[in-house]
């Protein structure tokens, strides 16, 4: 196993910990992602007691279909901001009554295959806590490529889970 394996698996391993121990859950929204993140979090053995879903709505009629996130809710920001971010986390919320709900939303690249005025590599995150408080956080990665990208925007997400669960946010 690789370091940075060992080390997202130490990472999980606190979550899921941390979520056991309260008899808490979680749910994601994966606009970028696509499942990676609910991936990585369900190759730990026992997730079922604690993840609940995850939904990928990589285009914006299943936001709409699934969570009732509109492009006319997210408002000027768009789809890729730190507002969208919060929306996502609380309709996943609302939608499947998990403690904690986390939604990331950004740009993998490469440039020429999107046409977005943002940059690839800018990423916003939200978790969204039992209690309706919430934590973003927003990642630039300067990279134009796509799988880097990927791994950067998983990693941050793992980070700001664990983080807010741990503390509590």
């Amino acid at each position: 196993m690789d370091g940075a394996s060992e080390r997202t698996d130490e990472v999980v391993a606190s979550i899921a910990d941390a979520l056991v121990r309260r008899g808490q859950t979680l749910a994601l929204v994966e606009c970028s992602l696509g499942g990676l993140l609910g991936a990585t979090l369900t190759a730990q053995p026992g997730a079922s007691r604690w993840f609940l879903a995850s939904i990928a709505p990589y285009a914006a009629s299943a936001s709409k279909a699934v969570l009732g996130v509109t492009s006319e809710s997210l408002g000027s920001d768009g789809a890729v901001s730190e507002s969208a971010a919060l929306a996502y986390a609380i309709a996943a919320h609302r939608v499947f009554g998990a403690d904690w709900t986390l939604a990331e939303t950004g740009l993998l690249g490469p440039r020429g295959a999107h046409r977005s005025a943002k940059p690839p590599g800018l990423g916003y995150f939200c978790l969204f806590a039992p209690d309706g408080a919430y934590r973003g956080r927003m990642v630039q990665t300067g990279l134009d490529d796509r799988d880097a990208n990927r791994q950067a925007f998983c990693a941050a997400a793992l980070a700001l889970i664990r983080d807010g669960v741990e503390s509590r946010l």
